[in-house]
């Protein structure tokens, strides 16, 4: 159905409700929706929490290379999620 609906609303149709998506991408937000730790931001757990969060559209480039650690949240390296 999300199909649908976000090609309905790009073609200017009327979608059976509006589609849903996010393009702000937190690593703690991330940790809460799937209720585990979240080493990486990776693409894999983009698409976990947006399944999780039943939303239409997912924006593109979301994540970052397998074992790359932002230093101001996670100060020491961490193993890649796996």
């Amino acid at each position: 159905m999300s199909r649908e609906r976000v090609f309905a609303a790009i073609d200017l149709e009327e979608p059976d409700a509006v589609p849903l998506f996010d393009s702000l991408y937190e690593h703690r937000s991330f940790e809460n929706i799937l209720e585990r730790e979240v080493f990486s931001l990776t693409p894999k757990v983009v698409v976990e929490g947006h399944k999780a969060l039943g939303l239409d559209l997912i924006c593109s480039g979301a994540g970052a290379p397998e074992g790359w650690a932002n230093r101001r949240i996670a100060p020491t390296p961490t193993r890649p999620v796996g």
